[in-house]
């Protein structure tokens, strides 16, 4: 079962005030392996032999190595729910109760890497920009290793982006054809190129559904196919 951060249990959103490690058991020290899961959950991870600690929301959390076919796994409890990391490289797939986080990918990693967190796989359809509905199947983007490409409503545009926390970051490297077309449809590829510029917040909706939002607070809709 996949569900985002929204849809788990209350609890988690008050985890500052949940038990974590006892007095008993000092922190691990060392520094710290953070993990980017999806745009809105950060974990801070410290690794010792057969242990590992979680720092999420506030709390310390311990958890102890089990076994493993591939990469290194550990289980315990976070505010009291039963819980899984499974650490391969530079990924990661944690498991709270019965939800499971958006992918983790190591902060640092490469945009490839960081990109398969929610936004690699597939077309995704532009199905709202800034209010205005686009005619159908004319805007979209994908993204892959790096790159970002698609059609505008009039031309097509590619170029190059980076992730940094729950941020696309658009170089200014992006390039488009320069074919002109109606008015209308000028207008919302402009619109488009506009927002699509600098930094723009990005998150995936609980019901699949990418929002990007740029500087000025214009919103864009894009529904993955």
């Amino acid at each position: 079962m996949r569900v985002w951060i929204s849809g788990l249990p209350l609890l988690l959103l008050g985890l500052g005030t949940a038990p974590s490690i006892s007095a008993a058991e000092a922190p691990l020290t060392g520094a710290p392996t953070l993990f980017q899961c999806g745009p809105d959950v950060r974990l801070e991870t410290r690794f010792a032999p057969d242990v590992m600690e979680v720092t999420l929301r506030g709390g310390i959390f311990r958890l102890q190595q089990a076994m493993s076919a591939s990469g290194a796994r550990y289980t315990g409890t976070i505010a009291g729910l039963p819980t899984e990391f499974w650490n391969k490289g530079q990924e990661a797939t944690v498991r709270i109760g019965q939800a499971e986080l958006p992918h983790c990918v190591e902060v640092g990693a490469s945009p490839a890497a960081a990109a398969a967190a929610g936004l690699e796989g597939g077309r995704w359809r532009i199905i709202d920009l800034a209010g205005q509905q686009p005619a159908p199947d004319t805007m979209d983007m994908q993204f892959e290793d790096g790159r970002i490409a698609g059609r505008g409503g009039c031309n097509r545009y590619s170029g190059a982006y980076r992730l940094e926390e729950g941020r696309i970051m658009l170089e200014d490297s992006m390039i488009s054809t320069r074919m002109a077309c109606l008015g209308p449809q000028m207008e919302q590829e402009n619109l488009f190129f506009r927002l699509m510029r600098g930094a723009v917040a990005y998150r995936i909706l609980p019901d699949g559904q990418l929002e990007l939002t740029a500087a000025d607070g214009s919103r864009l809709l894009a529904r993955r196919d």
